[in-house]
């Protein structure tokens, strides 16, 4: 116990130290330079734990790999859980957040080849702003598609209410049209996907079968590995690190 409680306190030191804030929405992220690099990975993370802060995600994963590095925290929203990156501080929906991130992605990219990245909610949004900042690479892992029906259920209707303000069925039609939108009115940036799933998992039927129809017929390059057997949405953050390193080893 006394180790678990001296590595926490150890990070949160850590976290103090590295991490700065962008914008009017104080974006919190932690940014890793590699000056002989010239590729940027921007890491998002899914949602923390009931009842848990948000906390940064495949920071271990990365460690070996030498390019620059962006972390971007999502705590907003309900609980300051996250927001799917998609709310402002003070609770707007489609306000300053998506400028602002899109900016501090800008900020490190300086004609870097661009990597977004993320697993579950973090891979919906490594989809978007990957999308909406020219990414090379999209790496996502079992994300959300259509966020507004993901959402509309008991276990998560506190979360939809803290991105929209509301749970009301405008709220689910709103989010579940934002990524086929941008999938379709950004189509020409033509970023190439690696999508991450288990076949035997909801996650696939409900939201990543449709999510690879619409990247293929936008034109995007789609690489789908859904040879997995797990069944527990949860279980992607087992998987996914694994799958991460072998697109990175073949794309660096």
């Amino acid at each position: 116990v006394r180790i678990m409680r001296f590595i926490s306190r150890m990070k949160n030191i850590y976290f103090r130290i590295c991490e700065k804030k962008y914008g009017k929405n104080k974006i919190r992220y932690i940014y890793h330079a590699q000056r002989d690099s010239d590729v940027l990975i921007v890491i998002f993370l899914g949602f923390s734990g009931a009842g848990m802060p948000a906390r940064y995600n495949y920071m271990r994963t990365l460690s070996d790999v030498k390019t620059n590095k962006l972390f971007i925290l999502d705590d907003f929203g309900y609980q300051n859980r996250g927001g799917y990156y998609l709310v402002d501080r003070d609770g707007t929906y489609n306000g300053t957040i998506i400028h602002e991130i899109s900016d501090l992605i800008a900020k490190f990219a300086k004609n870097r080849k661009i990597i977004t990245t993320g697993s579950s909610k973090g891979g919906s949004a490594a989809l978007l702003y990957g999308i909406l900042c020219g990414a090379h690479i999209i790496v996502s892992g079992a994300p959300q598609y259509y966020i507004g029906n993901y959402l509309n259920c008991d276990l998560h209707l506190e979360i939809l209410r803290g991105i929209y303000g509301s749970s009301g069925q405008n709220a689910v039609d709103a989010l579940n049209k934002l990524l086929p939108n941008a999938i379709k009115q950004m189509s020409k940036t033509r970023s190439k996907v690696y999508i991450h799933c288990s076949k035997n998992e909801h996650t696939y039927k409900e939201h990543v079968e449709a999510m690879v129809r619409d990247l293929r017929q936008n034109g995007y390059s789609v690489d789908l590995d859904k040879e997995y057997s797990y069944t527990d949405h949860q279980d992607v953050a087992k998987y996914f690190p694994h799958y991460l390193l072998k697109v990175l080893f073949k794309e660096l």
